[in-house]
């Protein structure tokens, strides 16, 4: 099950209500200026008018031109109400702001019950954001390594879930001896991920990050990530005109933030979310 950071959180009910709030007083304000403008130059059309009338024998022009006069006014009421009607047809109202964020990853964005990516990514935010975490240890991006995360819950949940951002932590895991066959697939699949969290209807903000830096030598290799995945996944970020996180180099001088020289502790991972926040920006 994801586990959904849900502290400081307000309910996106109280979202909904704010915008038919707005919507109606949107509503009100189209009907108001639009009776105004009737009233306004049915008056003026009226003065007009009077005014050619005392002339005495020039009231058939006035009443001719009285006549296109108000013609004039009905074909500008008629664009006027064509407009507020645009205006204030409810699909007008403004959008209600998705405030869910996703992180998709591995057992480093995972965490453990000591520290979690999404845990410690939740106070750095707005309070009025909900942080899930749908990572699951030891998946991949290649979709033919021992752990493909294409085949677990937490991805087919996520789409379900619709999140207005996704923050994606993987590659770590393709860097294994054992995907060593099928690891040049790495950017073709990477790219077919992003094509499906790319189609989900809340259309959602992606934010790439580089997989966090290994200091032991098998069974993952740190060159590997460094030389082949992340060079892929700046040139995928450039493509698609994505942001990146560089949750890499940032961290390498904290070798004593990965104590089995792969997971990060709560130190590590605070370190990772801080990186994340300033790319999130929000």
């Amino acid at each position: 099950m994801p586990q959904k950071t849900l502290s400081r959180r307000t309910t996106e009910g109280g979202e909904v209500g704010n915008s038919l709030i707005v919507g109606h007083m949107h509503k009100t304000y189209c009907r108001s200026v639009f009776i105004c403008f009737l009233k306004i130059a049915a008056n003026h059309a009226a003065q007009l008018k009077s005014s050619f009338c005392i002339l005495g024998n020039e009231i058939d022009l006035a009443n001719l031109y009285h006549q296109l006069f108000m013609k004039r006014i009905f074909v500008l009421s008629l664009l006027l109400f064509s407009l507020l009607a645009i205006g204030c047809d409810k699909n007008s109202e403004p959008a209600i702001k998705n405030l869910k964020i996703a992180v998709i990853g591995d057992s480093i964005a995972k965490g453990s019950h000591l520290a979690r990516l999404s845990t410690e990514l939740d106070p750095l935010l707005p309070s009025e954001y909900e942080v899930t975490n749908y990572a699951v240890s030891g998946t991949c991006v290649v979709r033919e390594c021992f752990a493909p995360i294409w085949n677990t819950a937490e991805f087919e949940n996520m789409q379900k879930d619709e999140p207005g951002t996704i923050i994606v932590m993987l590659g770590t895991n393709d860097a294994h001896s054992g995907n060593a066959a099928v690891r040049y697939q790495f950017e073709t699949d990477y790219r077919a991920m992003l094509d499906v969290f790319r189609a989900i209807p809340s259309n959602p903000r992606l934010l790439l990050c580089y997989p966090p830096p290994l200091y032991a030598l098998a069974p993952v290799n740190d060159s590997i990530v460094v030389h082949d995945f992340i060079p892929i996944i700046d040139k995928i970020a450039n493509d698609y005109n994505l942001e990146v996180a560089d949750t890499h180099y940032k961290v390498t001088d904290y070798p004593e933030n990965y104590p089995d020289s792969l997971h990060a502790n709560k130190a590590g991972l605070e370190t990772l979310a801080k990186i994340v926040a300033e790319a999130l920006d929000l």
